[in-house]
């Protein structure tokens, strides 16, 4: 089997991905049952990996990721963000989380206002949560509007002491960064949120998607948006397009999310 390149934005990637496990005749009527009555049961596949008691759903999700594995070697992931030089990212790549670089950001953006320092020392407990890595998300589709609109979390935090979160928005334009993440360095240079296994994020969002579009197919899909810290600067050649936010708000319209 030749290895790819996921792409969770792509439709053509849900088309049988995972068909022969679970729509198998001696799985899909149980997981089928999961769904439809115990829903807080499927909602275990999508939880910490560790905490999945139910021997069924442990085998379902063991065989998923062994398939996943053999079928790609990349993935893709975005970054949102608010910026004046988006072809910055085509230089430079995307750089780790740095508090000197975003303290000194936070002075020229707010350089007028007075408690500014004071502002900067009182976020720095909130930049700890992120510091040293690329904050992105595993789809454009699933990133918050919300991150675009008011750019970055530890800015937002310096703005909010400064009660000035308005001037955020009035700072670049909203855009996502596409990268393509190589598999195997990601499953040694990253994490979720919460310590959940990188390649565990993937599988369950793919997973999610085929048992909801096969139990109901009528229904509306609505996702979560899921992060990922990647403890790593992402190089020039990983960025594969940079998008404006219409990217994710034509998904809003479509009602896909």
């Amino acid at each position: 089997m030749d290895l790819t390149t996921l792409d969770l934005d792509t439709p053509a990637t849900y088309a049988g991905i995972f068909d022969g496990i679970l729509y198998a005749d001696d799985v899909w009527p149980d997981l089928n049952n999961y769904f439809n009555d115990r829903q807080g049961k499927i909602n275990e596949l999508f939880a910490d990996p560790a905490s999945i008691n139910d021997s069924f759903l442990k085998k379902l999700q063991h065989n998923c990721e062994n398939l996943f594995r053999k079928k790609y070697d990349h993935v893709t992931a975005y970054h949102a963000c608010r910026t004046n030089d988006p072809e910055q990212y085509r230089r430079l790549g995307l750089l780790i989380a740095s508090q000197e670089r975003l303290e000194a950001k936070a002075r020229e953006v707010f350089a007028d206002i007075e408690g500014l320092e004071e502002a900067i020392s009182e976020g720095k407990s909130y930049f700890d949560a992120y510091a040293g890595s690329v904050h992105m998300y595993i789809s454009a589709e699933f990133a918050a509007i919300d991150y675009l609109d008011k750019g970055c979390f530890y800015l937002r935090k310096v703005a909010a002491n400064l009660n000035d979160e308005g001037r955020l928005e009035r700072q670049g334009k909203p855009v996502f960064v596409k990268c393509k993440l190589p598999l195997s360095w990601l499953q040694t240079s990253s994490s979720f949120w919460g310590e959940l296994r990188f390649l565990y994020l993937y599988v369950a969002v793919l997973m999610r998607r085929c048992i909801w579009a096969k139990a109901d197919p009528d229904e509306k899909y609505q996702d979560w948006s899921q992060a990922l810290a990647v403890y790593k600067a992402i190089p020039p050649e990983n960025v594969l397009a940079i998008l404006g936010a219409e990217v994710s708000i034509s998904w809003r319209e479509r009602g896909r999310v």
